[in-house]
């Protein structure tokens, strides 16, 4: 399993329903990573939704679920530009970026 620095800022969590929970972080690698708890089946085996070097090593990331069967996730780039992955049913392929934007550090909240 990947080995989590719980120091730095790189990790988020979402409750998309009541019975599921969402978790990602920033591995020592710069990957971002991703694992899910359910209540019928307990944890799942954590896996990547972008390769090595794709965060900063002191990123933020952040997660945001605006309905149950969409999550986006939110972090700062070697390149320091806001970059983002998002899962509809599957995670998109290739993570993408806003090179317009640079992080000052970042919260996304829905209602």
């Amino acid at each position: 399993m990947e080995t989590i620095d719980i120091s730095t800022p790189g990790i988020d969590s979402v409750a998309r329903m009541p019975e599921h929970l969402d978790i990602f972080w920033i591995g020592v690698d710069g990957a971002i990573w991703t694992n899910w708890w359910n209540i019928d089946t307990g944890w799942s085996t954590p896996f990547t939704i972008a390769s090595p070097n794709s965060a900063a090593s002191n990123a933020g990331i952040t997660a945001v679920a605006r309905m149950p069967e969409h999550l986006d996730v939110f972090w700062t780039g070697q390149d320091g530009a806001i970059w983002t992955n998002w899962w509809d049913i599957d995670w998109m392929e290739q993570p993408i970026h806003n090179s317009t934007i640079r992080s000052a550090g970042y919260r996304v909240i829905s209602n």
